[in-house]
């Protein structure tokens, strides 16, 4: 027999990412971890476990990725400041 799936609450989350609560609600925002009501109608939310696990496993590749060379790169095109003209009364 199988556990059931574990559900860690919303105020729980920077601790198992051991990120801040604002980045844990830019990731929720953005749709890489769901998040769902524990009750009908109530204010508690929770993710569950199995999702954190893969969450967390998608930032350690990304950030176990080899980088780009940046100086392999094209230079980018300089930007040319618009000049604010005042207008003549």
């Amino acid at each position: 027999m199988t556990a059931p799936p574990r559900i860690i609450r919303k105020h729980k989350l920077p601790q198992y990412l051991g990120l801040g609560k604002t980045k844990v609600q830019e990731l929720i925002d953005q749709g890489q971890l769901a998040v769902f009501p524990l009750t009908e109608g109530g204010r508690a939310k929770g993710a569950l476990e199995d999702d954190i696990i893969a969450l967390q496993q998608r930032l350690r590749e990304r950030a176990t990725a080899p980088k780009v060379d940046a100086s392999a790169a094209p230079p980018a095109k300089p930007r040319i400041k618009r000049c604010h003209l005042e207008k003549s009364r």
